[in-house]
C-alpha cells in the first residue's frame, strides 16, 4: 500500500508506504493516515496462527473508531488515562494536548481491549495469541503545532532536526531491557516484545508530547526498516527528502531494506512540518 502526500490541517503532510519485503509471503504490517482526526498510525503484527495481520488492522480500526466517535461525542470511553512516558511532557504541552493525552491513552487501551478478546474468542493457547505493536501520532486539531504520540512495541519513531536524527521511542522488548540493564546476562533476541498490543488485558502505553516544529520531518517505521538500515543510513535518505514528495523517499528507505536483505515487512511513515 502507498498513500502520496496528505494534508492533515494546515501545516503537516504525511506519507507512507508498506511492503511485503523479499522473504515474507504476506504481510503482517499495516498503517493508516486520516487526515480528518489528524491520525498517523503504524501496526506490525505478531504471531496468532499467522494472524499478525488480523492484530495489526484490527488494532488500527479500533484506534480510528475510537478517536472518530470522540471528536463527534466528545466521550472517554476509559477512565483509565493516566500519564507515562519515557521523556518529559511540560506542562504548557499538557496545557494545549490535555485532552488529546487522554484521548491517546484510553484509545490505545481501547485497541488493545478490540484485540485481546478476538483472542479470547479464537480459544488459542498462551503461545500461539496474536499481537501487534502500535505507535502513532495526533495531531491536536485545535492547536495545529501541537503533536501526541502513542507507543507500545518495538516499532519506532524518529525525529529528524537540523541534520541531527534522534529515536523518540524506547522499545518495548526483552533485548532493550538487557541493553538498559548493562548487558547483564545472555543476550535476548532482538524480536521478542516485553509487551505489545492483544494477548495481555492490560497494556501500559507509552504517551508523550514530542516536540515537532517547522522544518522537521518524522519517520514512523517497522523493524523490517530499523533492524536491517541503521540510523545514519535513514539520517542520510532522509536528509534528501523533497517535501513536496514524501512517498518518494518512504520508497527509498523501503529500497533500502530490501538490498539489505528485506527479511520482513517493511513500513515507513514520513510525517512534515511546513
Amino acid at each position: 500500500m502507498r498513500l502520496k502526500n496528505f494534508k492533515i490541517g494546515a501545516n503537516t503532510i504525511a506519507a507512507g508506504i508498506t511492503d511485503v519485503g523479499l522473504r515474507r509471503s504476506h504481510n503482517e504490517d499495516a498503517f493508516l493516515i486520516d487526515s480528518k482526526i489528524g491520525l498517523i498510525a503504524l501496526a506490525d503484527g505478531v504471531g496468532g496462527r499467522d494472524a499478525g495481520e488480523v492484530a495489526s488492522s484490527e488494532a488500527i480500526n479500533a484506534l480510528q473508531e475510537y478517536l472518530a466517535e470522540y471528536q463527534d461525542k466528545g466521550i472517554i470511553r476509559s477512565k483509565d488515562s493516566n500519564l507515562t512516558s519515557h521523556q518529559p511532557v511540560t506542562a504548557s504541552s499538557l496545557n494545549s494536548t490535555r485532552h488529546t493525552v487522554d484521548q491517546a491513552m484510553a484509545a490505545v487501551i481501547y485497541a488493545n481491549d478490540k484485540v485481546y478478546t478476538k483472542n479470547q474468542d479464537y480459544g488459542w493457547p498462551l503461545d500461539r495469541l496474536m499481537g501487534t505493536t502500535l505507535t502513532g501520532l495526533i495531531c491536536v486539531p485545535d492547536a495545529p503545532w501541537s503533536t501526541v504520540a502513542f507507543h507500545v512495541g518495538d516499532s519506532r519513531l524518529y525525529r529528524l532536526r537540523d541534520g541531527q536524527m534522534e529515536q523518540l521511542t524506547r522499545d518495548d522488548s526483552l533485548h532493550q531491557d538487557w541493553l538498559d540493564n548493562g548487558r547483564v546476562g545472555k543476550e535476548p533476541q532482538k524480536n521478542i516484545l516485553s509487551q505489545c498490543i492483544g494477548p495481555q488485558s492490560h497494556v501500559q502505553p507509552t504517551i508523550f508530547a514530542p516536540a515537532f516544529r517547522r522544518n522537521d520531518l518524522l519517520l514512523l517505521c517497522s523493524d523490517g526498516l530499523s533492524d536491517l538500515v541503521d540510523e545514519e543510513e535513514l539520517r542520510d535518505r532522509m536528509l534528501e527528502t523533497d517535501r513536496k514528495q514524501l512517498d518518494v523517499t518512504c520508497q527509498a528507505l523501503i529500497t533500502a531494506a530490501n538490498n539489505h536483505g528485506g527479511n520482513d515487512n517493511i513500513t515507513a511513515v514520513l510525517v512534515s512540518r511546513q
